[in-house]
């Protein structure tokens, strides 16, 4: 999803009094005193910049969250430990960012609607296999071999409830295709895809 900043409307330029100049440049050196005292840590940055690099700069490290098999009847053809995106937060991030993923590791969407889906690969320099799966857990497109940082949408085809990131490659080694399910349980709380899948999500 793209966010537009609309450009700041124009102002009309106001004139400075001059009876107001005066006491402005006497209160600068002291402004510029106190801002030498206080804004730098001991690491020599600026005080705050460290904190905003690290949270909003850096992509986050592969935390495991649960695990997805890729199956065609009663044959499991590859699993996998995953990330979960179920927030807004986190569907928009994706893997945006990052540059490589752990073996045999990836990242699944938990969209909010049983709907067509649209996904690019802006900021997101890795090249993807993506799996969209209905709300029945069957898997209704497989797009390869993703673009690194293409803002060109590719879409679902079909109505998708789950969306399934991996490195580029991934289903062609293991034989995913179309038709195949997918079953999911998230670490800790026992969910099972091929009972309800997604049916318990993170209120947030």
């Amino acid at each position: 999803m793209q966010y537009l900043r609309l450009p700041a409307r124009s102002l009309p330029a106001l004139p400075l009094r001059p009876m107001l100049l005066l006491p402005a440049m006497l209160l600068l050196p002291a402004m510029l005193l106190l801002a030498a005292g206080c804004g730098e840590d001991s690491s020599g940055s600026p005080s705050g910049e460290a904190s905003r690099d690290t949270s909003d700069g850096a992509a986050p490290a592969f935390e495991k969250e649960g695990t997805l098999a890729f199956t065609r009847g009663p044959d499991t053809l590859a699993t996998l430990d995953v990330e979960v995106a179920d927030t807004d937060t986190e569907r928009q991030r994706g893997l945006m960012e990052r540059t490589a993923l752990p073996a045999g590791s990836g990242m699944i969407f938990l969209m909010e609607k049983n709907e067509p889906q649209g996904f690019w690969m802006k900021n997101t320099p890795m090249a993807l296999d993506v799996f969209f799966a209905g709300a029945d857990s069957q898997i209704v497109r497989v797009v390869k071999n993703t673009t690194p940082y293409s803002t060109e949408t590719f879409h679902s085809g079909a109505p998708a409830k789950f969306v399934v990131e991996t490195p580029a490659g991934y289903a062609d080694r293991r034989g995913i295709v179309a038709g195949d399910r997918i079953r999911f349980e998230r670490a800790g709380d026992g969910t099972d895809s091929s009972a309800a899948f997604g049916a318990r999500q993170r209120s947030e």
